[in-house]
């Protein structure tokens, strides 16, 4: 017996797409419960909006706002602290953690870059020290 798939054509870029969540959000109002927009479209659309700097600075006062009220209360940094501390004690999260800080320090960009860091800071040093010494 073969089996019917249903097509579903995206509002924005016209292509017909099979109507299953591997393509489509999922929405309840929605023909066959799914988005009018494809996975790909919607992607891209969110990413053009999130990076308008309107957008972003209303997020930034909006999140400024929230930590004002909420984080700086002392009982829920206390609260926060404390999660942490529980959350990063876990053997299994401290191993994640040592791997992917080991993993991120072993990459060829971050070594050259950690390696330039600590040159300017040894050739600031040095002529520091040398203004000190004329001085």
């Amino acid at each position: 017996m073969k089996q019917i798939t249903l097509q579903k054509r995206c509002v924005t870029c016209k292509t017909e797409k099979p109507a299953t969540t591997e393509y489509w959000y999922y929405k309840k109002r929605g023909k066959h419960a799914l988005d009018s927009e494809c996975k790909v479209c919607r992607c891209k659309r969110m990413k053009e909006y999130n990076s308008r700097s309107e957008v972003q600075e209303k997020r930034r006062k909006r999140q400024k706002e929230y930590n004002k009220k909420y984080v700086t209360r002392p009982k829920i940094r206390e609260i926060k602290r404390e999660q942490r501390r529980k959350r990063y004690t876990r053997p299994e999260i401290r191993k994640k953690v040592r791997d992917q800080q080991k993993e991120y320090y072993d990459r060829p960009d971050v070594k050259k870059r950690i390696l330039e860091r600590a040159k300017e800071r040894y050739q600031n040093k040095i002529t520091h020290t040398r203004q000190d010494e004329t001085a």
